[in-house]
């Protein structure tokens, strides 16, 4: 049964217009809609306002023989536990399976248009010129793209099968894992605006709340992860980001023991993996990711850094930050990571076009070997270590100079003192490493680093021109 007055066209667009001010997408606000012209009258008490009165009351209600299908608006059945969830590591399609008839005759095509008329006024009120649907998703930008795949059909198939795809650049997306929530990040380039968009897990009644700014809309449904791998795959796809970033917040932790399923990782993997043919490449020149977020082995920090690293550009990534992930006592102290076993990565076309590695972690503890590739690398060193680093440098070493940045609390002083016993001190604080190979070591103490380099033409060529030279004055004098 309908209320007779909102058969009227003009009444079912002011409630239209109603729910596109609430920000609900499409289906979410025909539902409504529908729904509304399905209920009861509510006995209401009397206005002194005739226009609000006139809307209220009913002229008479008839009966609709036409079924309309509409998003079912249950909130999908759940028991809380941390043994199963719903929102499982695979992408599925959960809203197309949970659709059902209401005896209205109100399609979602006449609610789209008015949808679509809303969105080209608030262009025309933003940049004060007017667009057709063509046109105003030609000047969407990323995010607002979005957010018109909701809004309309017709605008969903503009934006999926647009003839050119445009590309958009932005300098930061920074992914961030709370407890029961998936925080997105993103900044542009010069202008300094920055969009922060929030998957919520809503536990207590079984739904998932999404924030697209200032405004939020909850689904009926747990997918909060979902909903997040399958926003942050589509901006993958159109957009080349400087930074990728993916961490844990610090205030209000994820936390194993409450919620043990972090999904929204792997359900971004498989998107990317299988659509790995037809995306393009994302343009990442840093990518800075928190391990430790499967299990507390070399193995799954492996398979968690290789998911995403293989889908980045060897030709645009320059540098890579790796940080172990660690909450209390009881979880992610148990090992140091080695990243032993690695060989699929330190093989990889990525790492070896990586320029710096940031591994400053006094839990992450990798070979030499791994990464003297690099002409800059961030490490936790101990000064009673310096002459098995040292050791370890010097047979590996290819380049002509590699940088190392160490950890504040590294003692300079005592790793010279350390030094001057098995290595020749050329100037204050300059070892020769090697006469073969004319390796040398500088400590730089005001700016916390160490110094790789292979001198064969300058400082070698220097000392054996001083050895020689003496060598000639001890002849003289005898």
């Amino acid at each position: 049964m309908v209320h007779e007055h909102f058969l009227e066209k003009e009444s079912r667009e002011f409630c239209a217009e109603y729910e596109f001010l609430k920000r609900n997408s499409a289906r979410g606000a025909h539902r409504n809609v529908c729904e509304m012209l399905m209920s009861t009258r509510v006995p209401v008490s009397k206005s002194k306002n005739f226009l609000f009165q006139s809307i209220i009351d009913f002229l008479n209600i008839s009966e609709i023989k036409t079924t309309t299908a509409v998003l079912r608006k249950r909130r999908e059945d759940f028991t809380e536990s941390t043994d199963t969830d719903s929102d499982s590591e695979t992408p599925d399609e959960w809203y197309n399976d949970h659709e059902e008839k209401l005896n209205v005759d109100y399609s979602i095509d006449q609610l789209e248009t008015v949808f679509e008329k809303c969105y080209r006024d608030e262009f025309l009120r933003r940049n004060n010129k007017s667009v057709d649907n063509e046109k105003l998703i030609e000047e969407a930008g990323v995010m607002e793209r979005l957010i018109l795949r909701d809004a309309s059909a017709r605008y969903w198939r503009l934006l999926e099968y647009e003839y050119v795809l445009k590309y958009f650049s932005m300098k930061v997306l920074r992914v961030t894992r709370a407890n029961e929530k998936v925080k997105t990040f993103f900044l542009e380039f010069g202008t300094g605006i920055s969009y922060n968009w929030e998957y919520w897990r809503c536990q207590e009644d079984g739904r998932t709340m999404i924030w697209k700014g200032y405004h939020a809309n909850f689904y009926s449904c747990r997918r909060f992860q979902q909903w997040a791998s399958h926003h942050i795959h589509y901006c993958f796809q159109r957009v080349g980001f400087q930074r990728l970033i993916f961490e844990t917040e610090e205030r209000n932790q994820w936390d194993p023991e409450i919620d043990p399923f972090c999904n929204f990782y792997k359900q971004l993997a498989n998107r990317l993996q299988k659509a790995a043919k037809f995306s393009l490449p994302t343009h990442v020149r840093s990518f800075e990711i928190e391990l430790n977020w499967f299990e507390d082995s070399d193995e799954h920090n492996r398979i968690q850094t290789w998911q995403l690293l293989e889908h980045l550009h060897p030709g645009t990534l320059k540098f890579i930050k790796f940080r172990k992930w660690m909450d209390t006592m009881e979880h992610g102290r148990g090992a140091i990571l080695t990243m032993s076993g690695w060989e699929e990565i330190i093989g990889s076309t990525q790492w070896k076009a990586v320029e710096e590695l940031d591994i400053l972690d006094e839990n992450i503890n990798m070979e030499v070997k791994d990464y003297i590739n690099f002409n800059v690398v961030k490490l936790h060193l101990q000064a009673e270590r310096i002459v098995i680093f040292s050791e370890q440098v010097k047979n590996h070493i290819k380049k002509s100079r590699i940088t190392f940045n160490v950890n504040e609390e590294f003692d300079f002083h005592k790793a010279a003192q350390i030094l001057r016993a098995p290595f020749i001190e050329i100037i204050p604080s300059k070892f020769l490493l090697d006469h073969g190979k004319d390796v040398y070591m500088q400590l730089f103490e005001n700016e916390s680093t160490i110094v790789l380099t292979i001198e064969r033409r300058r400082v070698g060529a220097f000392v054996n021109g001083v050895t020689r030279l003496a060598g000639h004055v001890s002849n003289w004098f005898h």
